[in-house]
């Protein structure tokens, strides 16, 4: 039940801090995963887990790759809900994973509920201190910035760097570097409500968008060859 899988979810945030690009991520989720890999780590953390949308974009080889997909796992009984979305690199760079977005509704079932504190600290104990921390009560928006060597660094301009790129690595800044967002809303007595976390390797995706293209760009060349090569008689005129 997600009851007891949204407060395993926070629990698992936590793990030998690295912000190494091919180790990063959450729940053992990691930048560079492919779809394969990603479903198999999903579900380790709950067998309950299922694509509810899974995006296949294709090349003019006519092979297909997935270009996002979206885990979800809800219940209704307590209103909680964890949604997992994934953005993928192309083909060209294999096909792993470069940006990520969670949604956990914690629900109505305060036994199972954390604080926002709780939610907080594991995110501390995951990420390190963050580049930019704003509080008010146990409510958080959380920032943190690393640069190409995994050292947290400062997050002046970082206003681009928040947006979740689509599967052909748009709307990505290199200069981010690795990027992560996090909000968490808590009640009047503390409990935590919801949590909102994004993650962006733009390092990644700036890398893959190149290969992404000349793979695609080769691809169209050997199918017009193909076309050419098999081409049928014009019509008499």
């Amino acid at each position: 039940m997600l009851k007891r899988t949204a407060l395993i979810a926070v629990t698992l945030l936590v793990t030998t801090g690295a912000a190494s690009s091919t180790e990063f991520g959450i729940s053992g989720l990691n930048m560079g995963m492919n779809p394969d890999q990603i479903e198999q780590a999903a579900l380790k953390i709950s067998p309950e887990w299922k694509w509810s949308g899974f995006n296949k974009w294709s090349i003019a080889s006519g092979e297909e790759y997935v270009a996002n997909g979206r885990w979800k796992n809800a219940d209704p009984m307590t209103r909680s809900m964890d949604t997992i979305d994934f953005v993928f690199s192309g083909i060209g760079s294999g096909n792993g994973l470069i940006a990520l977005k969670r949604e956990i509704l914690f629900g109505d079932d305060m036994s199972k509920v954390p604080s926002g504190k709780t939610v907080a600290e594991s995110l501390f104990a995951k990420f390190g201190e963050p580049s930019l921390r704003d509080q008010q009560g146990e409510s958080y928006h959380l920032v943190w910035r690393f640069d190409e060597a995994g050292k947290i660094t400062k997050t002046e301009n970082w206003g681009n760097c928040q947006h979740m790129p689509d599967a052909a690595g748009l709307k990505i800044d290199p200069s981010c570097g690795l990027f992560v967002v996090a909000s968490i809303s808590s009640d009047s007595v503390g409990y935590a409500g919801r949590l909102n976390l994004l993650m962006i390797d733009h390092t990644r995706a700036a890398e893959s968008q190149p290969l992404d293209e000349k793979y695609a760009e080769e691809s169209v060349t050997a199918k017009k060859a193909k076309v050419l090569s098999n081409s049928v008689k014009a019509p008499a005129l």
